[in-house]
C-alpha cells in the first residue's frame, strides 16, 4: 500500500469509529480533485482594496488551518460583475470561491440585465466581515472636517469629486445616502476597485471618497490620505480623534460594508458546511481578529449558513428600498 492510499485507508477507519477528524483531512471534502490543488478566492475588485486586504487575511489562516493552498486572485471590473460571473460558471466542487462586497446584491438591483442572480447563483457560504467606511481626503485638501465639504457643496452644487470602487459599490452608495441626508449634490467618478479611487484621491485627482475600514486605516495611518469622519455607530479606536458622520453634524447617519465568501450553485451541502466551519475557525484565530480589528473591522460573529443566506434575504430588501430613492444611480 502507497502513502497515499495508506492516509485515505486511515482516514476511512477513523470515519468509520465517528472520529472527529479535522476538516482538513476529512475525506469527503480533501479526498476529492478539488483539494488537491490550490483553492481560488476571488476578490472581483483590484488589490489592494478593503476586500482584497481581508481576503488576503482568510487565505492565508486558512492555508495554514487547513494544510493546503488557499490564493486571492484578483478580477476586476464592472463593480465586481466581471469576478461575480466567473465564479457563478465556475465548476461547484470548491475549488473556486467568490469574497463579495454588498455590490453582490446591488448590481442585480441596478443593472436592466443583470448576468447573475445574487442567490440563485451562488451557494452562500459564511459572512466573514462587518466594517464600517471612512471619508477621506487628500492629506494637502481644504476641507478639514466634514461641514467644510458640506459647506462648500452648498455653495457649488455639483462641483465637488468623489471616487468609489463603481456603480453601486458600497462606497458609492455610502456617499450617495450621505449627500441625500445632507441635501447636497457631488459628482460621483467611478473606479474598477476602490484602491484604484484611493490612489487617486491621495493624488489629488478626485476630491473624497468612502472607502472601507479594512484599506483606509493603513493608508490613513501611513499619512497617504485624512479621515474626515467614519460611517460606524461609534469612532474607531484605531482613528483616534476621527468623529464618526453623526457626530460630525448628519445626525442618524450610518453606513456599514460586508463581505460574504460564496461558492458556485450546486456545491455539494457537506462541501458548502466544511468551508462554513473553516472560515469560522480561521476567523477566531486570535491573530486574524487582531489583525482585522486594528484595521477597524468590527468583530466577527461567528454564523452559519443559514444565517448568511436569511442575512442576503434581508440585506437585498434592504438595498431594494435604499437604491429606490437615488434615481441618479440607476443604470
Amino acid at each position: 500500500m502507497n502513502r497515499s492510499n495508506g492516509k485515505r485507508a486511515l482516514l476511512k477507519f477513523g470515519a468509520a469509529l465517528g472520529l472527529a477528524l479535522p476538516f482538513a483531512i476529512q475525506p469527503s471534502w480533501a479526498d476529492t480533485d478539488a483539494a488537491k490543488g490550490p483553492t481560488r478566492i476571488i476578490v472581483a475588485f483590484s488589490a489592494g482594496g478593503y476586500t482584497d486586504v481581508i481576503g488576503r487575511v482568510l487565505a492565508e489562516q486558512l492555508s495554514k488551518d487547513l494544510g493546503r493552498s488557499f490564493i486571492v486572485e484578483n478580477k476586476a471590473g464592472a463593480n465586481g460583475v466581471i469576478g461575480t460571473v466567473s465564479v457563478a460558471r465556475a465548476r461547484n466542487d470548491g475549488s473556486t470561491l467568490l469574497l463579495a462586497a454588498p455590490g453582490h446584491v446591488t448590481n442585480p438591483l441596478l443593472l436592466k440585465d443583470a448576468p447573475y442572480d445574487s442567490l440563485k447563483d451562488f451557494s452562500p457560504i459564511i459572512k466573514v466581515a462587518t466594517l464600517p467606511n471612512v471619508l477621506v481626503v487628500p492629506v494637502n485638501s481644504p476641507y478639514k472636517s466634514l461641514q467644510d465639504i458640506i459647506q462648500a457643496a452648498k455653495a457649488q452644487p455639483g462641483a465637488l469629486t468623489y471616487g468609489s470602487g463603481g456603480i453601486g459599490s458600497s462606497n458609492h452608495l455610502a456617499m450617495e445616502h450621505l449627500a441625500k441626508m445632507s441635501r447636497i449634490s457631488l459628482r460621483h467618478v467611478p473606479y474598477k476597485g476602490s484602491s484604484l479611487a484611493e490612489t487617486d484621491v491621495a493624488g489629488g485627482h478626485v476630491e473624497m471618497m468612502f472607502s472601507g475600514a479594512g484599506s483606509a486605516v493603513t493608508k490613513v495611518q501611513s499619512g497617504t490620505l485624512r479621515a474626515l469622519a467614519v460611517s460606524a455607530k461609534a469612532p474607531l479606536a484605531s482613528l483616534p480623534g476621527v468623529p464618526t458622520v453623526d457626530g460630525a453634524g448628519v445626525p442618524g447617519y450610518e453606513f456599514s460594508s460586508w463581505l460574504g465568501l460564496f461558492a458556485p450553485a450546486g456545491t455539494p451541502r457537506d462541501v458548502a458546511e466544511k468551508l462554513n466551519q473553516a472560515v469560522n475557525q480561521a476567523m477566531r484565530n486570535p491573530s486574524v481578529s487582531e489583525r482585522l480589528n486594528s484595521l477597524g473591522v468590527d468583530q466577527f460573529k461567528p454564523n452559519s449558513i443559514q444565517d448568511f443566506t436569511a442575512f442576503l434575504k434581508e440585506e437585498i430588501e434592504t438595498q431594494r428600498a435604499l437604491v429606490a430613492g437615488m434615481d441618479n444611480i440607476k443604470q
